[in-house]
């Protein structure tokens, strides 16, 4: 079922069909109480809790697999054996659904890119355009009974749900890929199986389809990408877009704006409609995101920085962009089995001084680090020992470089927390 709304829309799009259901979860009904709380209105389901049961496995025609349960899992390969469906909701979205689709992925800027995407159809187009695919509470179950053919379906695609779109060998009508850095390598059993997984983003595409990515990344994964092409390449410079942006910072961003530009033409929209609607892009929740300032200090909060790639692109943006300023670096959270030299050797050359949350990936990079660094136990008491640095000076950037789970369900929830304790602070202190 999960805790982000994911399950409940899968639920609910096949209780609505009259199907029977089970829902089976690792988790124990503490951990799952505000879903829960959610289904109370739904009747004759079955439970269970801190499990996943042969017996249900075999009750069961389809699965419903959360992103969470690995594709080798126990429970997944005895659905197998037993030749039971197993689906994902944008897989099965773009198996059944005949609208015109988008789907983004990419290690970094797929949340980004898939947003500057809608935004720009959704301005421009006539049609009805969507948004779905691996966000929070945007499922795309939601879409399956309104969809029509001259619609617009724009889908971020995780590694995960790549993997459902292999298995049931669909792919969008235009695929965005927009790099490939090592991710996932806890669940990975090495880069080749990673890589194999974002190729079926556009492996199952139809000769008129579109495959859209960076130069820089089909240089690097050429080999690659060409042994699974089969639709049109669409080779985009990294500078394709360079109106700037009022919002948006960091040369990433403009990598992720050249791609949406450039699909925004495919679709028939001229560049002078496109620029102004990536130009005022507001940006994302916890990507790179400006909270404001306490004590006149600014503070972003990039908690949806789990990698140590996604580290160094987060300290290259605001070293940029804030060349002046006294950078206050937070990180911090548990390992992914990640190489990390190259963001050890920016953390210890571009912030002044370093917060770390606890962690196995902390535990590992504690000792590299040379700068300045304090050791912190939860968000109330790095608060407590960041506001007597704080000044017009400092830059406060909360870019983990490792997952959440160390302390918090994810990294929305650890995004949230961090707002939470900015916006307290800044209540009681002042901006």
């Amino acid at each position: 079922m999960g805790i982000q709304g994911g399950g409940l829309t899968a639920l609910d799009f096949f209780y609505k069909l009259g199907c029977p259901i089970k829902v089976s979860d690792n988790k124990n009904k503490q951990q799952l109480s505000h879903s829960l709380k959610l289904l109370k209105s739904y009747s004759n389901i079955d439970y269970e809790f801190e499990k996943h049961s042969e017996e249900f496995v075999r009750w069961c025609q389809v699965i419903v697999r959360n992103p969470g349960i690995p594709f080798n899992s126990p429970v997944l390969r005895l659905a197998r054996k037993l030749k039971k469906e197993i689906i994902m909701p944008s897989a099965f979205f773009l198996s059944h659904c005949q609208t015109h689709t988008i789907g983004i992925t990419g290690t970094r800027g797929k949340s980004t890119t898939t947003n500057l995407i809608y935004q720009t159809l959704k301005h421009n187009l006539t049609q009805e355009v969507s948004l779905a695919g691996n966000l929070p509470q945007y499922s795309a179950f939601k879409l399956i009974a309104h969809c029509q053919k001259q619609d617009y379906t724009v889908l971020e695609l995780s590694s995960w749900e790549l993997q459902a779109c292999r298995e049931q060998k669909v792919s969008p009508n235009i695929a965005v890929l927009t790099n490939i850095y090592p991710d996932h390598l806890n669940s990975y059993s090495g880069m080749a199986d990673y890589i194999n997984d974002k190729m079926q983003i556009f492996a199952n595409q139809k000769p008129e389809d579109y495959l859209v990515t960076l130069e820089a990344t089909y240089k690097q994964y050429q080999s690659e990408i060409d042994k699974y092409l089969c639709s049109k390449l669409i080779l985009v410079k990294n500078n394709y877009y360079n109106k700037g942006f009022k919002y948006l910072i960091g040369q990433h961003n403009q990598e992720n704006a050249s791609l949406a530009l450039k699909v925004g033409e495919l679709v028939g929209i001229t560049k002078a409609k496109i620029e102004p609607v990536i130009r005022d892009f507001p940006g994302l929740a916890f990507r790179l995101e400006f909270l404001g300032t306490l004590q006149q200090s600014p503070f972003y909060n990039d908690s949806t920085s789990t990698t140590p790639v996604a580290g160094i692109k987060a300290m290259e943006a605001i070293s940029t962009e804030f060349p002046n300023k006294k950078i206050i670096l937070v990180i911090g959270g548990k390992d992914k089995n990640l190489p990390f030299d190259q963001w050890l050797t920016l953390v210890n050359q571009v912030p002044d001084q370093i917060f770390m949350l606890p962690g196995s990936f902390s535990d590992l990079v504690e000792k590299k680090i040379r700068k300045k660094l304090t050791l912190v136990e939860d968000f109330k008491a790095l608060f407590a020992k960041l506001l007597p640095l704080l000044n017009s000076q400092t830059i406060v950037l909360f870019s983990p470089s490792a997952t959440s789970f160390a302390t918090f369900n994810n990294e929305f929830d650890r995004g949230e927390q961090f707002s939470s304790h900015f916006k307290r602070c800044q209540k009681e202190y002042g901006a």
